[in-house]
């Protein structure tokens, strides 16, 4: 059963992320700006964005697992963050071309000062929770419009990217020239998933191929739409 959070019925929900350190806090980026929940979305209130120029059209999110106060939010246009949850906001673009589109902020599980950003110019790195970024060589120019960007979960320097043309994988932490081209680059990529007890499988959701799956850590890729009609998959 579902009923509708009142706080969000006018909202374009773009994205939606929750803490691992609180299980119980959710924030949502809108079209608007950004709602946070700390009763498991029973409730939502929004945050204090409108006096940061630029915070809305929220695509992508990401907690901080050390603690749910630090949040990253990435836009239409640039990153941000929030070391008091949410109440105030700093944009952490130094590095990133301006007017980026951040699609996906990914945290590595093993060191969380260490993230990696998935936009329209490219793929970023920062080693300092956002306080300057570089961008990663080895993906060509014309697939870097990266909408998904995965650091394994269990597997060290295991990195993967969904692009615009085709599944990248890097087993050098996403280092420069470290990336592989797994798939066809007629394949465009909008999600990615590791399968929580399997390390070696991994779920892709494409824009003209359905769900496909591999069970070699990313290697190979097969087709995974039996009884499943769609050919366009946003999320998986």
């Amino acid at each position: 059963t579902w009923r509708e959070s009142p706080e969000l019925r006018n909202e374009a929900v773009h994205s939606l992320t929750q803490s691992e350190k609180n299980p119980d806090v959710l924030v949502a980026g809108t079209f608007n700006g950004i709602f946070r929940s700390n009763d498991s979305g029973e409730t939502w209130t929004p945050l204090p964005t409108t006096n940061t120029p630029g915070l809305v059209h929220v695509e992508s999110l990401a907690i901080d697992p050390r603690d749910s106060n630090v949040i990253f939010a990435g836009t239409w246009y640039l990153p941000f963050k929030s070391t008091d949850g949410g109440k105030t906001w700093r944009s952490i673009k130094q590095g990133i071309i301006d007017d980026s589109d951040i699609f996906a902020i990914n945290i590595d599980p093993r060191n969380p000062d260490h993230l990696i950003a998935s936009a329209c110019s490219g793929i970023y790195d920062t080693r300092d929770s956002g306080g300057s970024w570089h961008k990663v060589q080895g993906i060509p120019s014309q697939s870097r419009r990266t909408r998904a960007i995965v650091q394994h979960p269990t597997v060290p320097g295991l990195v993967f990217a969904g692009t615009t043309e085709g599944f990248w994988r890097s087993a050098k932490g996403g280092d420069n020239n470290s990336w592989m081209v797994t798939t066809s680059r007629q394949i465009e990529i909008n999600s990615i998933a590791v399968h929580p007890r399997n390390p070696n499988t991994i779920y892709i959701g494409t824009n003209n191929y359905g769900v496909m799956v591999s069970t070699d850590g990313g290697k190979n890729f097969v087709p995974s739409n039996n009884g499943y009609s769609g050919r366009f998959v946003n999320s998986i």
